[in-house]
């Protein structure tokens, strides 16, 4: 414990305390700690993202979704019910993101706002979640996460 000595003031009697530090630092590292765990989670609530269900499971009661972006380690395929199918490149550079954002805001005004994101085996999902990211900007706030079959 901390003691905090004033000694005699003017002849009156001292007046000493034991300041009790221990419960609060306690205290204060269980706060710290709560808040660490929480801020841990904040960025993960931005992305609305559920995974599609097995062929065997029921049925998800929305529409399947009509485009499809495909991240494969040659790069981007947009697919749709329609017919569209269309290519992206990996650049020297990696992935080229700017040509997707841009297809994907083309896209976005003639499609149904849903996107399925397929990714083969060898991509990182750091492309995966940078792929989402750009189809979120690009104006499709519902994306679903399917299996490459």
């Amino acid at each position: 414990m901390a003691g905090l000595t004033m000694g005699a003031v003017g002849g009156r009697k001292q007046v000493d305390q034991e300041v009790p530090l221990v419960p609060f630092i306690d205290l204060l590292f269980c706060v710290i700690m709560f808040l660490l765990a929480v801020a841990v989670w904040n960025p993960a609530a931005r992305i609305e993202a559920w995974q599609k269900p097995e062929s065997g499971a029921a049925p998800a009661p929305e529409a399947p979704p009509r485009l499809a972006l495909h991240v494969r380690t040659s790069g981007y395929v947009l697919a749709s019910e329609e017919g569209l199918h269309l290519e992206l490149p990996k650049a020297e550079a990696g992935y080229d993101e700017g040509a997707l954002a841009l297809r994907l805001r083309e896209l976005a005004r003639t499609v149904p706002p849903r996107l399925e994101v397929k990714a083969d085996d060898g991509v990182h999902l750091g492309q995966v979640v940078r792929a989402m990211d750009v189809a979120l900007g690009a104006g499709f706030p519902a994306v679903v996460l399917g299996t490459v079959r």
